[in-house]
């Protein structure tokens, strides 16, 4: 069975951390993912949400404190979507148009 402990350093985000083996920890807030905590053989490294390490420490709380003082990245907004959406559509909309032009000039020929 997992190990659960909850750490709230001063200035920080509250952290779930969640000890999945002997070397490894993770960390989420909320059920959003923060990183894990591998342990190696001359410490603890903790690595963030996006897969990069931020170094090696010598005890865990030096690697817990490192991943909670970590920025997370802002949401992209509604209109970041938006345009995704549109630029999908304009070319989904642009290759049909080709694809139907190209079988009317074959039909013609």
């Amino acid at each position: 069975m997992a190990a659960m402990t909850v750490d709230r350093l001063p200035g920080t985000r509250r952290i779930l951390w969640v000890k999945v083996t002997s070397a490894l920890t993770v960390g989420n807030i909320e059920g959003s993912y923060v990183g894990c905590i591998d342990r190696v053989r001359n410490g603890f490294v903790p690595v963030n949400a996006h897969g990069e390490p931020l170094g090696r420490f010598d005890t865990i709380a030096q690697a817990k404190a490192a991943l909670a003082s970590e920025r997370r990245p802002q949401r992209r907004g509604s209109r970041d979507s938006f345009d995704r959406v549109a630029f999908a559509a304009a070319t989904a909309t642009g290759a049909a148009t080709i694809l139907f032009a190209a079988t009317l000039g074959a039909l013609v020929l």
